[in-house]
């Protein structure tokens, strides 16, 4: 199989008439220069050059090496070009994932994004897995929960906010309210599915009600809010959120360890690009939508 690095030295001798200006050009020794056209030439079964002593001239087979390697010179030099303004001016495909009820704070940011530079086009993935963005998969993303650990991340901190324990009136209505953790055991709550590890009102469901009465289990952020909000149970809200809706009733007040870090993580290849340094810029700036169900669903 013919080498690239061969064809580009035998190509440069073509254009510079030498061995040695080929051999400065491309920055190696004259030896390995002169080492790759011996390999291309085995390899074609043809010569390239007449040897003489004023340097290298070009056979029929050269001098369409030379117009051939011209053209692709050519079409090189005009995409570095394309490259490099691509660099300076964002454009194509941007692909952001975040949980689920954060699309409000996406959109906005995206908004932004797209209203300097139209050339970006927006892809938003909401889901509760995490995209593996070391395979492309996503360009930037919005998580929660822990630090992100990975070595080939960079991870800036966007925000921190709290949750609390609600119900809905018509859930204390139907069912009265827990004034005593003794009253849990006559209540309805809202706990998490796989997702329970870290997030503070979840793990004390876990550590003070009864199995039997938690009646439903979700790893959905709109889900678990929905069933709040539907006075069916009582679960985790955002307080920021909850405090906005007057049928809300607080059961058990936000904890200092019941506080939720949010994360803008981006893979290291790709940080330090314009496009996905505009939309960080822009995400940062954006105050962070919590989403909470009930702005979307009727009341029960």
């Amino acid at each position: 199989m013919v080498a690239w690095t061969e064809v580009r030295s035998a190509y440069m001798v073509a254009k510079l008439g030498t061995v040695s200006a080929a051999a400065d050009t491309l920055g190696v020794h004259r030896a390995t220069t002169l080492r790759h056209i011996d390999a291309l030439e085995t390899e074609l079964g043809s010569k390239l050059f007449q040897r003489h002593q004023r340097g290298y001239t070009p056979t029929d087979v050269g001098q369409e090496l030379l117009e051939v390697g011209s053209r692709a010179d050519d079409e090189l030099t005009q995409w570095l070009g394309r490259a490099r303004h691509r660099q300076d001016e964002p454009a194509g495909e941007l692909i952001i994932t975040a949980l689920p009820g954060f699309e409000v704070t996406l959109l906005r940011a995206m908004i932004r994004m797209q209203r300097d530079f139209p050339a970006v086009s927006c892809r938003v993935v909401t889901t509760e897995q995490l995209m593996r963005m070391e395979f492309g998969e996503a360009h930037v993303a919005l998580r929660a929960g822990p630090r992100p650990s990975d070595p080939d991340f960079v991870v800036l901190h966007h925000s921190s906010h709290s949750l609390g324990l609600y119900a809905h009136q018509s859930y204390v209505q139907q069912h009265g309210f827990p004034a005593t953790d003794a009253d849990f055991g006559q209540h309805h709550f809202c706990a998490g599915g796989e997702v329970s590890d870290h997030v503070g009102p979840l793990e004390w469901i876990e550590q003070n009600v009864p199995p039997e009465n938690i009646t439903l289990r979700t790893d959905s952020l709109l889900i678990g809010q929905s069933a709040v909000v539907q006075g069916h149970c009582i679960g985790p809200l955002w307080q920021a959120a909850a405090e906005q809706d007057d049928n809300l009733v607080e059961v058990i007040a936000p904890r200092p360890d019941w506080s939720i870090d949010f994360w803008i993580v981006t893979h290291v290849d790709l940080h330090r690009t314009t496009k996905v340094q505009s939309f960080v810029h822009r995400l940062k700036e954006t105050e962070l939508d919590l989403g909470v169900a009930h702005r979307h669903w009727p009341a029960p």
